[in-house]
């Protein structure tokens, strides 16, 4: 049987699940200050989703694990303490907490989850600390967020990761990065300039569409591939730097698709290429790229 407790804004309703000690079944409690106790190493799936009353949450020293939608929907949260010794965050955990600001990654987590601050759109920054490792589908798609910095340490970025963020105006990715994945940066319209690491070698469908405040980009040289719709929408595109990599021998490969909507496009490439025959077949301007 479950233990409930409630004092003084303390509350949980505890019950052991892998010999741990989790709350659960608080969503329609109304308190607006929560202390969970110490001990307590777990919250449950589900346990707040879509309370609208509950404001700020301590949590205690004790905490290991959020599971999946714990606080998804709470939509009057502002304030919540993660723990260093957490070292799981579940998907969606704390999905559409529209009233939350600020946020701090604990050093125990390796993984960001895919939606775990999708549609916070209050969230204006994110320090992603150094023990990261990947970060996961739409993690932070739809917040508020206005500048990012990806650490060196992160493996992996999942499609999506920053889609729609649409005040985002600079983002730092990780310098290892192999890809664009899909979707990555779509709609961030604020966004005014990128750096793509050195070692990127494709660039997913959807990865830079809607991104119109963007006017110019240069490709690192390993680009072998463009995906449908890459660039879709970028209106104020005017000038793309394509070098292509030679020593290899490979062309470019490009969706027919890839630069849907940028009217005012002009590529920089090297002529007689894969990507100065791909731009005449489809109408876009070309410069020749001087090496």
């Amino acid at each position: 049987m479950p233990n409930k407790t409630s004092q003084d804004g303390v509350l949980a309703e505890m019950y052991s699940l892998r010999t741990e000690t989790v709350v659960a079944g608080c969503s329609s409690i109304e308190i607006e200050d929560i202390i969970i106790p110490e001990g307590i190493e777990a919250i449950g799936e589900c346990a707040f989703r879509k309370n609208t009353v509950v404001k700020r949450v301590q949590l205690p020293q004790s905490i290991r694990h959020i599971e999946h939608h714990a606080f998804a929907g709470c939509t009057s949260l502002t304030e919540i303490n993660l723990p260093d010794g957490l070292n799981e965050i579940g998907p969606c955990a704390f999905q559409e907490c529209s009233s939350l600001r600020e946020i701090s990654i604990p050093s125990g987590l390796s993984k960001i989850e895919d939606h775990v601050f999708a549609n916070c759109d209050n969230i204006q920054h994110i320090n992603i600390p150094h023990n990261i490792e990947h970060i996961g589908s739409d993690a932070f798609g739809s917040t508020g967020l206005l500048s990012v910095e990806i650490p060196d340490t992160v493996i992996q970025i999942d499609g999506g990761a920053f889609a729609a963020c649409k005040k985002l105006q600079s983002i730092s990715l990780n310098r290892n990065l192999k890809e664009l994945p899909e979707g990555l940066l779509d709609f961030c319209e604020s966004l005014e300039s990128l750096v793509i690491p050195p070692f990127v070698s494709r660039i997913g469908d959807l990865a830079l569409s809607h991104c119109t405040s963007l006017t110019s980009l240069v490709l690192p040289n390993y680009v072998r591939y463009i995906g449908q719709w890459a660039f879709k929408d970028c209106k104020n595109l005017k000038r793309l730097v394509i070098p292509e990599y030679r020593e290899g021998g490979w062309f470019m490969e490009i969706a027919d698709d890839a630069f849907e909507g940028c009217e005012d496009l002009t590529i920089v490439c090297t002529p007689t290429m894969s990507v100065d025959m791909f731009a005449k077949e489809h109408g876009i301007k070309t410069e020749p790229l001087l090496q």
